[in-house]
């Protein structure tokens, strides 16, 4: 499980640097973060090589989710 003690990251945007070299679908996180999957009851897997970012992606969504109030 990823360690989001701190909850300092934000979800990258579409200009970031955090996509190049990643292989990393801009339109696949951006559906992540609309959180549809939590009404359904869904579970995310994120199935990456190593340091492809998947921790940070990760902490990005739980920090939005407890920010936006989120029951996960």
């Amino acid at each position: 499980m990823a360690d989001c003690s701190k909850l300092d990251y934000c979800m990258p945007n579409r200009s970031s640097d955090f996509f190049e070299g990643r292989g990393l679908d801009w339109v696949a996180v951006a559906k992540l973060a609309t959180y549809r999957f939590v009404g359904r009851g869904e579970n995310v897997e994120l199935q990456r090589p190593i340091a492809t970012g998947q921790t940070n992606l990760i902490c990005a969504l739980a920090k939005t989710a407890r920010d936006r109030r989120l029951r996960l």
